[in-house]
């Protein structure tokens, strides 16, 4: 089977909490790995995602995590600051 990563990153400019192991995350650069396998359908071949890993900071690196993409959008619309006029 094919796989494939995809990697990006995310910005959060406050505190925030995706993983209740891991914590409060302080503001920052955060890299996002998506791994997904190619998969044949009876009606269109596409890939379906495996895992979510977040790279976490930590004393002297980083540790990667499992997330829930769903919680990261949604972490990620709560960092989301409203424009003042």
């Amino acid at each position: 089977m094919t796989t494939r990563v995809t990697t990006k990153a995310v910005i959060f400019a406050q505190s925030f909490v995706v993983d209740a192991a891991c914590g409060e995350q302080p503001p920052g650069i955060y890299i996002i790995e998506t791994e997904e396998r190619w998969i044949e359908t009876v009606s269109s071949p596409a890939y379906r995602r495996i895992s979510t890993m977040m790279h976490c900071p930590t004393i002297g690196g980083t540790r990667r995590v499992a997330i829930d993409p769903e919680v990261l959008n949604e972490a990620l619309r709560r960092d989301v600051r409203p424009a003042i006029e």
